[in-house]
């Protein structure tokens, strides 16, 4: 077990200091108008980033101090399996997050609300296509009334 919140607790000080340094590269290099989205989320993902490492650190310390001295647990397949899920959702935000501005908000947004369940496991297609869907649709509509840019990335070649 305390391997498993141990990795946990890195995993959670990586996404912390991504989603940190991602806040920053957005407010210095960013336009004006186009940084307060990015700017959300970024400061978002660091405040609940925050919020689960000081749980995971709490779990780990409860764990210590209730393991029996010398009793070593190896981490069963579903352990490894959530350690592999969290890494793949973490590089996945990463490769969104870098290629909005080149893919653009539509198809980023497709790419990664189909990815995401299909790799941790969800297989239900008409499910996935119409909740991306949905959503797209819900938050482009919503940027558009609001007059708030979203980058066009590919589209803008049509």
């Amino acid at each position: 077990m305390q391997k498993k919140v141990s990795i946990g607790l890195i995993t959670t000080w990586f996404f912390a200091v991504a989603s940190f340094v991602g806040f920053l590269y957005v407010r210095i290099t960013y336009p004006n108008v186009e940084k307060g989205y990015p700017s959300l989320i970024f400061g978002l993902m660091f405040i609940f980033s925050v919020v689960c490492l000081v749980e995971t650190y709490g779990k780990m310390r409860q764990n210590k101090a209730s393991e029996s001295p010398g009793v070593k647990k190896e981490p069963t397949k579903e352990d490894r399996l959530g350690i592999k899920n969290t890494w793949f959702v973490i590089a996945v935000t990463c490769a969104y997050m870098l290629l909005m501005n080149v893919l653009g908000f539509l198809i980023g947004t497709i790419l990664m609300m189909v990815l995401v369940p299909v790799c941790l496991g969800y297989r239900k297609p008409l499910p996935i296509i119409l909740t991306s869907a949905c959503c797209i649709v819900f938050v482009y509509f919503l940027f558009s009334k609001l007059y708030i840019p979203i980058p066009e990335g590919l589209l803008a070649i049509f």
